[in-house]
């Protein structure tokens, strides 16, 4: 169970969650792995774009478009908490954030930012996606990429630093710039 840390602004309700996503429906899922799967909905959240200037003892809140990460493996639990509380502390323009979770056992959920785009991956190979991208805009994404990676590899606040193990176009995700 997550402890010893301060993370009751993050809880979102399960009941929430489901209506949001209409019990989990296919309509909103927009992707699936090996850990469960990933949901697309609207849902009310800390607003941590104000939090930073907030000098009120309750924190402002806002709804918007989120991913849903659903993880089904009971086993990952572990990986699930250190996740949570590691990603607490991630801020940065380059890492996609973690705006709340769900741990109503056996429920284990994590909602994240909505990023717009999709994933590096959709474009790479597609006839008429890439050539979109121009060169300048090619060296911004490896630039913005090598920021985030150097950002979690050795500025983060968590006790132990973050290796990044799975960079790969898919897990590269692209907002609206």
């Amino acid at each position: 169970m997550l402890q010893g840390k301060d993370l009751e602004h993050l809880k979102i309700g399960f009941d929430a969650i489901k209506l949001a996503t209409e019990n989990f429906s296919e309509k909103y899922r927009i992707g699936s792995g090996g850990y469960g799967d990933v949901y697309k909905a609207k849902l009310e959240h800390i607003d941590f774009s104000v939090v930073k200037d907030n000098k009120e003892s309750k924190l402002p809140r806002r709804r918007s478009t989120v991913a849903i990460k659903r993880i089904f493996n009971r086993e990952g639990e572990h990986g699930f908490i250190a996740e949570v509380e590691t990603l607490n502390s991630c801020m940065h323009p380059n890492i996609v954030s973690l705006l709340g979770f769900c741990h109503e056992p056996p429920h284990m959920i994590l909602v994240y930012e909505h990023v717009s785009n999709g994933s590096l991956d959709d474009y790479l190979g597609r006839e008429g996606k890439m050539t979109n991208f121009t060169w300048v805009q090619r060296i911004k994404m490896c630039i913005d990429i090598a920021r985030g990676l150097n950002y979690i590899h050795t500025t983060t606040d968590y006790k132990q630093k973050i290796i990044h193990r799975d960079i790969k176009s898919a897990n590269i995700l692209l907002d609206e710039n």
